[in-house]
């Protein structure tokens, strides 16, 4: 596997798998070492549970609903949810996370699930302006340090989201982040807030 920070870096497994398999809420998920996985499965499935609540996937869901997975990983939220909606977009910067997700995508029989790996602010523009769905739902699952400020400005620039999760695990860090999100409409913050 590449290394996040250091692309020279390769990882070598000496014992054991180069993998580990985990379940979070009946589907199975691997997880390479450079790919983040909420490892307190029991708090995460609450969590998970709450962000699905919070998303308010009815029954037309399946049939209209496009969920962004905005900060991925290894596809966990997304995939929870991709039997209650049309299709799930997943966007995530670290390659061997995305490679994972795929996997996990083929584990879960979650066959409409697409990943897209390169910076959120790359390649959510091009990936969303193609989506025709009544309706879109991001979830955003930032790492500890929040987004980079060009990936907010992405998100308000997406006119089709409707609705967005936010899940954040350091609220300090990330509430920059809320409060971007959430102003009015300015030069440096076009779209419409949330």
């Amino acid at each position: 596997a590449s290394g996040l920070t250091d692309p020279e870096r390769t990882i070598h497994s000496v014992v054991g798998k180069e993998a580990m398999i985990d379940t979070l809420l009946g589907k199975k998920f691997r997880v390479s070492p450079d790919a983040f996985f909420q490892v307190n499965v029991p708090a995460a499935e609450v969590l998970y549970k709450l962000v699905g609540d919070w998303c308010s996937f009815d029954s037309e869901a399946v049939n209209n609903t496009c969920l962004l997975d905005i900060c991925c990983g290894t596809g966990t939220i997304g995939q929870i949810y991709s039997d209650q909606v049309k299709r799930v977009l997943g966007f995530e910067l670290v390659e061997q996370a995305v490679a994972d997700a795929k996997v996990n995508a083929e584990m879960n029989e979650a066959t409409n699930c697409t990943y897209f790996v390169g910076k959120a602010e790359h390649t959510m523009h091009t990936v969303v302006r193609d989506v025709q769905d009544a309706r879109v739902v991001g979830i955003v699952d930032p790492p500890r340090a929040g987004l980079h400020t060009n990936v907010v400005k992405a998100i308000r620039r997406c006119p089709q989201l409707e609705t967005l999760v936010f899940v954040a695990c350091n609220f300090k860090a990330s509430s920059t982040n809320i409060v971007d999100l959430c102003r009015p409409t300015s030069k440096n913050y076009q779209g419409t807030p949330f």
